[in-house]
Protein backbone atom coordinates (compact mmCIF):
# COMPACT_ATOMS: atom_id res chain seq x y z
CA UNK A 1 0.00 0.00 0.00
CA UNK A 2 0.87 3.64 -0.82
CA UNK A 3 2.41 5.90 1.95
CA UNK A 4 -0.78 8.16 2.52
CA UNK A 5 1.02 12.00 4.01
CA UNK A 6 -0.44 13.60 7.25
CA UNK A 7 -1.35 16.30 5.25
CA UNK A 8 -3.37 14.13 2.58
CA UNK A 9 -5.21 12.22 5.20
CA UNK A 10 -6.01 15.50 7.25
CA UNK A 11 -7.71 16.93 4.26
CA UNK A 12 -9.52 13.24 3.18
CA UNK A 13 -10.99 13.55 6.63
CA UNK A 14 -12.15 17.07 6.66
CA UNK A 15 -13.39 17.19 2.88
CA UNK A 16 -15.34 13.78 3.28
CA UNK A 17 -16.27 13.50 6.92
CA UNK A 18 -19.61 15.01 6.58
CA UNK A 19 -19.91 13.98 3.13
CA UNK A 20 -19.72 10.59 3.67
CA UNK A 21 -21.93 10.41 6.82
CA UNK A 22 -25.24 11.70 5.03
CA UNK A 23 -27.55 9.02 3.36
CA UNK A 24 -26.32 7.62 -0.16
CA UNK A 25 -29.12 8.38 -2.41
CA UNK A 26 -29.21 11.94 -0.50
CA UNK A 27 -28.98 15.09 -3.40
CA UNK A 28 -25.82 17.35 -2.45
CA UNK A 29 -24.79 20.29 -4.23
CA UNK A 30 -21.25 20.08 -2.84
CA UNK A 31 -20.76 16.17 -4.26
CA UNK A 32 -20.96 14.60 -7.53
CA UNK A 33 -20.44 11.31 -6.35
CA UNK A 34 -21.37 10.25 -2.77
CA UNK A 35 -20.77 6.66 -3.13
CA UNK A 36 -17.23 7.60 -4.38
CA UNK A 37 -16.52 10.07 -1.02
CA UNK A 38 -17.91 6.91 0.86
CA UNK A 39 -15.22 4.78 -0.36
CA UNK A 40 -12.52 6.81 0.01
CA UNK A 41 -13.43 7.61 3.40
CA UNK A 42 -13.93 3.80 3.93
CA UNK A 43 -10.00 3.52 2.37
CA UNK A 44 -8.90 6.04 4.53
CA UNK A 45 -9.82 4.43 7.99
CA UNK A 46 -8.75 1.08 6.42
CA UNK A 47 -5.63 2.51 6.22
CA UNK A 48 -5.57 3.76 9.49
CA UNK A 49 -6.43 0.84 11.54
CA UNK A 50 -3.78 -1.14 9.42
CA UNK A 51 -1.09 1.18 9.44
CA UNK A 52 -1.80 3.85 12.10
CA UNK A 53 -2.67 2.03 15.33
CA UNK A 54 0.61 2.71 17.31
CA UNK A 55 1.50 6.51 16.13
CA UNK A 56 3.71 7.45 18.90
CA UNK A 57 3.13 11.18 18.05
CA UNK A 58 -0.01 11.82 20.28
CA UNK A 59 -1.38 14.70 17.98
CA UNK A 60 -1.17 12.63 14.95
CA UNK A 61 -2.90 9.55 16.90
CA UNK A 62 -5.55 11.57 18.04
CA UNK A 63 -6.84 12.57 14.58
CA UNK A 64 -6.60 9.24 13.40
CA UNK A 65 -8.04 7.27 16.05
CA UNK A 66 -11.02 10.02 16.07
CA UNK A 67 -11.34 9.73 12.30
CA UNK A 68 -11.60 5.59 13.18
CA UNK A 69 -14.57 6.71 15.58
CA UNK A 70 -16.11 8.32 12.73
CA UNK A 71 -15.46 5.55 10.22
CA UNK A 72 -17.38 3.07 12.99
CA UNK A 73 -20.43 5.77 13.25
CA UNK A 74 -21.11 6.13 9.41
CA UNK A 75 -19.99 2.46 8.33
CA UNK A 76 -20.49 0.06 11.50
CA UNK A 77 -16.87 -1.49 11.61
CA UNK A 78 -16.26 -2.56 15.27
CA UNK A 79 -12.56 -3.17 14.07
CA UNK A 80 -12.17 0.64 13.36
CA UNK A 81 -14.00 1.31 17.34
CA UNK A 82 -11.61 -1.55 18.60
CA UNK A 83 -8.50 0.49 17.12
CA UNK A 84 -9.96 3.71 18.71
CA UNK A 85 -10.34 2.50 22.08
CA UNK A 86 -7.04 0.84 22.79
CA UNK A 87 -4.84 3.56 21.47
CA UNK A 88 -7.19 5.32 24.04
CA UNK A 89 -6.40 3.08 26.48
CA UNK A 90 -2.64 2.67 26.10
CA UNK A 91 -2.97 7.10 26.11
CA UNK A 92 -3.61 6.05 29.81
CA UNK A 93 -0.73 3.88 30.29
CA UNK A 94 1.65 6.20 29.27
CA UNK A 95 0.45 9.10 31.08
CA UNK A 96 3.13 10.54 33.32
CA UNK A 97 2.35 10.26 37.14
CA UNK A 98 2.77 14.61 36.75
CA UNK A 99 -0.67 14.00 34.44
CA UNK A 100 0.97 15.00 30.94
CA UNK A 101 1.24 12.77 27.85
CA UNK A 102 4.59 12.39 26.28
CA UNK A 103 3.96 14.05 22.60
CA UNK A 104 6.61 12.09 20.46
CA UNK A 105 8.87 14.41 19.38
CA UNK A 106 9.77 15.88 22.74
CA UNK A 107 8.99 18.70 24.63
CA UNK A 108 4.91 19.33 25.98
CA UNK A 109 3.29 21.12 23.93
CA UNK A 110 -0.15 21.20 25.71
CA UNK A 111 -2.44 22.17 22.32
CA UNK A 112 -1.11 19.10 20.37
CA UNK A 113 -1.34 16.81 23.83
CA UNK A 114 -5.63 18.49 24.07
CA UNK A 115 -5.94 17.36 20.10
CA UNK A 116 -5.31 14.56 20.98
CA UNK A 117 -7.36 13.78 24.52
CA UNK A 118 -10.33 14.64 22.47
CA UNK A 119 -10.10 11.05 21.51
CA UNK A 120 -11.20 10.82 25.05
CA UNK A 121 -14.43 12.99 24.42
CA UNK A 122 -15.21 11.43 21.48
CA UNK A 123 -15.63 7.67 22.56
CA UNK A 124 -17.36 8.76 25.49
CA UNK A 125 -20.67 7.48 24.16
CA UNK A 126 -19.09 4.30 22.90
CA UNK A 127 -17.32 2.45 25.97
CA UNK A 128 -18.37 1.40 29.14
CA UNK A 129 -18.84 3.72 32.22
CA UNK A 130 -15.60 2.02 34.43
CA UNK A 131 -13.61 2.96 30.75
CA UNK A 132 -15.44 6.34 30.97
CA UNK A 133 -14.52 6.97 34.54
CA UNK A 134 -10.75 6.13 33.88
CA UNK A 135 -10.70 8.63 30.78
CA UNK A 136 -12.13 11.38 32.82
CA UNK A 137 -10.23 10.49 35.99
CA UNK A 138 -6.95 11.30 33.29
CA UNK A 139 -5.90 14.68 34.51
Amino acid sequence: MRKMSFRLAAGIIAGSLVLAAAPAKAKDPFCADRQATRRSFRQLCDFVSKEKRDVPTIFIGGYYMRTLVAGYQIFGEQRYLDAAIAYADGLLKKQSPRGYWPTGYGNIYLADTGSALGLFITLDRHVDKQRRRKYFSSR
